[in-house]
């Protein structure tokens, strides 16, 4: 089998009220209010096209579960950036 590596690196302009806070599992999260918590994490998007403009969606759930069954490590950081 070959590795793949993957390093996502996003910026995000979020509303000042959302905040980040520490989950009982041990990782930073995104307290988005109203009860609601965001991780960010690999999500596998489709396409079944190569050309440019093309249409890519959620995986169908078992490619999805064929995938994160692949992973072997991952890791996410969270930090906020204050002006």
């Amino acid at each position: 089998m070959k590795k793949l590596q993957v390093t996502i690196n996003a910026e995000l302009e979020i509303p000042d009220n959302w905040d980040l806070v520490d989950h009982e599992d041990g990782i930073k999260v995104l307290d988005i209010k109203e009860g609601k918590f965001v991780d960010f994490d690999l999500l596998p998007m489709v396409s079944s096209s190569l050309e440019e403009d093309a249409i890519w969606n959620s995986a169908p759930a078992k490619l999805d579960n064929q995938i994160m069954d692949m992973v072997r490590a991952i890791e996410t950081k969270l930090a906020l950036v204050l002006n």
